[in-house]
């Protein structure tokens, strides 16, 4: 009976404690990097700064190439001041030709950036968290599996590294897992909330491979707004270390009243001032309906869009094209914004003051030259009009008598020498190519006569369109 009473206590107060407390995942992009776009164009990766020899490209970022003696680094520019509690994934790939590794990786959450350092890339003394992906085979004895390594050391800023025992004195825990020439890329979560270090890693033959629980650490005490990191380093022996993605998430308490929903009294005193509102709209249109019967109601705004698009001139819709083409163009010739020194994200191509101003000046001058070209086009057109008038007036005075004929044949000839004279004045002032002069006699048959004008006025349409399209060409 009382081995009953007992289990029946126990199990009160498991069930008390079950539900605890939930938190909500929130992705922080100012603290991770990920393919395909991780660096940038110029091997920048945005907020963050890359150490040593490490090379970033848009896959993936080698922290260490496979070459002996050398180190590289990466460390976050922005503090964690988004959330007291995180979780971080990390998907990286240790590989090489050697049969033992060399020599590691490390990630870190630290008060303040590391610099270069005898710890697995970075610096020593260092105060926060360092998780250790030890790959070297420090004893030397293959027969002992006791190498790849995963270990967490906790340092207050006051303790060296231990490098003769390769930081296993200095341990908070660790686990044995091989992780080094796996079939895939290997992924390992950290996650610290209510100081608590939970340290989960997958076997790496499998993209779907679970997370192995690898260290559970309770009263872990880290210091706020650290900085996450990441080093690596080879020493007589050396691996490739390359990271694929570094994904932050910020750990938000989840509240049972969230911020988006409405209590139930104040959703329905809303929803009835709606309803009276629409009312009392309906009742003023049924109103304004019975006291101006003869409105009508007017056409949609669609409509008058479209009628208005209708009635636009055809310059300005040309105008309107040259300057997207424009835009366009700027945009794709490499309009880039200069990178920051602080690491923040190059944004997109955009048009400053200046930039803007000097697209307006092109616009107007278009405009300006398409409508003048447009007019004197016009008055091209006028003139041979003209011209052709005048020329069958000529025409019909040729069946008059000889003695009458002379002297009006003349004033024709006149008037059309005249009117060509405009023509290449306009010529002249629009900076048109110059067209040689034709003679023109009073001897000149009627034929010739017409011949030439059509051919010159062929010649000046031809010259005012490629004109224009050089104009074209330089506003570009």
């Amino acid at each position: 009976m009382v081995l009953l009473l007992n289990c029946v206590v126990l199990f009160c107060m498991l069930i008390n404690s079950a539900p605890g407390e939930q938190y909500l995942q929130k992705m922080l992009y100012k603290h991770s990097f990920y393919r395909p776009r991780l660096a940038l164009p110029d091997g920048r990766v945005p907020f963050w700064e890359i150490q040593k020899d490490a090379i970033a490209s848009s896959e993936m970022l080698r922290l260490v190439p496979s070459v002996r003696g050398m180190s590289g680094a990466a460390w976050n520019t922005k503090p964690m001041v988004e959330s007291s509690y995180w979780s971080v994934e990390i998907t990286f790939r240790i590989h090489g030709q050697g049969r033992f590794g060399g020599d590691g990786m490390a990630f870190w959450y630290t008060a303040f950036k590391g610099q270069k350092g005898p710890v697995f890339g970075s610096n020593d003394y260092w105060n926060g968290l360092g998780i250790f992906f030890d790959t070297y085979d420090n004893d030397g004895q293959a027969s002992v599996n006791d190498n790849p390594y995963v270990m967490a050391v906790i340092n207050d800023g006051t303790k060296s590294f231990d490098h003769a025992n390769d930081g296993r004195s200095m341990a908070r825990g660790g686990c044995q897992l091989n992780y080094r020439n796996r079939h895939g890329p290997t992924k390992a979560k950290i996650e610290y909330k209510q100081n608590k270090l939970i340290v989960g890693i997958t076997d790496g033959l499998s993209l779907y491979s679970p997370y192995q629980d690898c260290i559970i650490l309770d009263n872990v005490q880290l210091p706020p707004n650290g900085f996450f990191g990441l080093s690596a380093a080879t020493g007589g022996v050396a691996d490739d270390h390359d990271v694929f993605s570094f994904v932050v998430f910020g750990l938000v308490l989840d509240t049972a009243e969230k911020k988006g929903d409405l209590p139930d009294a104040e959703r329905e005193q809303l929803k009835a001032k709606f309803e009276d509102m629409k009312r009392q709209f309906e009742a003023d249109k049924e109103q304004f309906q019975k006291e101006h019967p003869d409105e009508k109601p007017s056409e949609s705004d669609d409509d008058e869009q479209f009628e208005q698009e209708e009635r636009e001139d055809a310059t300005e819709r040309i105008v309107r094209q040259l300057f997207e083409e424009a835009i366009q163009s700027y945009l794709s010739s490499g309009g880039a914004v200069k990178p920051h020194a602080t690491g923040d994200v190059a944004g997109g191509a955009t048009f400053n003051r200046q930039e803007v101003m000097q697209v307006m000046d092109f616009v107007r001058s278009a405009t300006a030259i398409l409508r003048e070209q447009q007019s004197v086009l016009q008055q091209i057109m006028s003139n041979v009009n003209s011209l052709e008038h005048k020329i069958r007036i000529a025409c019909a005075q040729d069946n008059q008598p000889v003695a009458n004929r002379e002297p009006a044949h003349s004033t024709a000839l006149e008037e059309i020498k005249r009117e060509l004279e405009k023509i290449h004045l306009l010529q002249r002032t629009q900076q048109l190519p110059r067209i040689p002069p034709q003679e023109i006699r009073e001897c000149l048959s009627l034929t010739h006569l017409c011949m030439v004008i059509a051919v010159q006025s062929i010649i000046v349409i031809i010259v005012i369109l490629f004109r224009s399209r050089s104009d074209k060409q330089k506003f570009y």
